[in-house]
């Protein structure tokens, strides 16, 4: 996808979604619409893009030809003591000159590097924007995972603090020992200051999502827990990574780079040969009311001026010597393209190993989220078991407790696994630069307000 298109479907994504989700909790594509109209690093974004793109109109303008027009308008005023004369002469002057660059190598690769600039600047752009994508999802994903952290260490609380009670109940009547009861408030405790730590995480992950948009949320829409957890298609790492050295943006914007500081080289190496430059001139001049003049008994009539000039022809300019200054430059450019290159390498190499990384991290989350689902089911038998055990006798409070940590942790390690993979998945589009307003779109189906994740007030 050109970065034209990119940016228009980033566009329309946005103009159409505001109009489309306004009456119910704040879901995802609604704070992505958001965010292309206020996030401030997405605008300066533009702007950068904007400026740079100027830059092929200046160089164009070089090679362009060049029209000017003078002129002038005079009074002069002649007043001799000796001769014993004064006179006024007034006149007009203007002159229209054009300049066409013939021969002009400097010129040309000049324009050449600007084209590489504009096209490295698009492709800044267009990572800026898949940028925004990922960190939108990103801190709306990390806000549904703290909030689901924070339900299941709630439920947690809660489950031990009737632990807690019961066993205290049963401590008054003989039935169980004063060390339960500690094992049970300790349980207890542990579980407040964990809840106390998740509702600060919540309030973090909501600011960081307002510090996007600069708006407060108050209810964000819950992630269906029928999304789908699939392999990444095709599910094979190499695809992955060809697209990710074909398509990925930053590395897009690198390779321009390069080829921006390769034409700068040529640019300063051009400096050497000559120019040629068409020119035309046309200047007219033209004086009125010349006075008769008598100096020593003899007259003199001055001349009106009524004078046209047009001149046509060829300008050559040879460059001999600048101090050293030009073979500096070269020199200076000829290192800025090798650093450009070894960057280039640098990076590339880079993005194959984040690109397999990030494959087998979305591979290992299908994987995980699979096991975790199961194991939840295993963790919700074994409390019931230890539950039964705890009542007939065969199970002591410490195992009761365990399993009921057992339960509600593994609820958060499925949850985490969930959102990694979301995220993880979005990162590897990304690195692929296959990330776009699409993907908003997509998971924004799996969004439901019917269980939506509050703003917890300030403490």
């Amino acid at each position: 996808m050109t970065q034209a298109a990119f940016y228009r479907q980033f566009i329309v994504t946005a103009v159409g979604v505001l109009g489309l989700h306004g009456a119910h909790a704040e879901n995802l594509a609604d704070i992505y619409a958001t965010a292309q109209l206020q996030d401030p690093t997405i605008k300066a974004a533009r702007a950068n893009f904007e400026a740079r793109h100027e830059i092929v109109y200046q160089a164009r303008g070089v090679v362009l030809p060049q029209i000017r027009l003078s002129g002038d308008a005079t009074r002069s005023k002649i007043d001799s003591d000796s001769s014993d004369y004064e006179v006024t002469i007034e006149g007009y002057s203007y002159t229209a000159s054009l300049e066409q660059a013939v021969f002009n190598l400097q010129a040309w690769y000049g324009y050449q590097q600007a084209e590489a600039i504009d096209a490295q600047a698009a492709a800044e752009l267009s990572a800026a924007e898949q940028d925004l994508v990922l960190r939108v999802a990103s801190a709306y994903f990390n806000v549904l995972r703290a909030a689901a952290n924070l339900r299941s260490s709630q439920a947690e609380e809660a489950a031990i603090k009737r632990q807690l009670e019961q066993t205290e109940q049963r401590f008054e009547v003989g039935l169980t020992a004063i060390t339960d009861v500690h094992e049970a408030q300790a349980a207890y405790d542990l579980t407040v200051v964990v809840r106390i730590q998740l509702e600060n995480q919540l309030e973090i992950a909501f600011n960081a999502l307002e510090s996007i948009t600069g708006e407060r949320y108050e209810q964000l829409s819950g992630l269906s827990p029928s999304y789908p957890v699939v392999p990444a298609e095709p599910a094979a790492r190499e695809p992955w990574v060809n697209a990710a050295l074909e398509s990925n943006f930053s590395l897009l914007s690198l390779t321009a780079a390069v080829e921006a500081a390769e034409r700068n080289v040529s640019v300063q190496k051009s400096v050497y040969y000559p120019t040629v430059s068409l020119f035309a001139q046309y200047q007219r001049e033209y004086t009125d009311d010349a006075p008769s003049l008598v100096v020593g008994g003899n007259t003199f009539q001055l001349q009106n001026t009524d004078q046209d000039t047009a001149t046509i022809g060829l300008r050559l300019e040879v460059p001999l010597f600048s101090g050293g200054l030009n073979a500096s430059r070269v020199r200076q450019a000829a290192s800025e393209f090798d650093a450009a290159r070894f960057n280039l390498d640098r990076v590339r190499l880079d993005l194959v190993q984040q690109t397999r990384s990030l494959f087998s991290l979305v591979m290992t989350d299908v994987e995980r989220v699979r096991a975790r689902r199961q194991a939840l089911v295993s963790a919700q038998s074994a409390l019931k078991a230890t539950e039964v055990g705890y009542e007939v006798g065969t199970r002591n409070v410490v195992d009761l407790l365990q399993a009921q940590r057992g339960l509600y942790g593994t609820q958060r390690d499925l949850a985490n696994a969930r959102y990694d993979y979301v995220i993880h998945m979005l990162q590897l589009k990304q690195a692929a630069g296959r990330l776009g307003p699409d993907d908003v779109e997509g998971l924004n189906t799996w969004l439901r307000d019917a269980d939506p994740v509050t703003d917890p007030p300030p403490t």
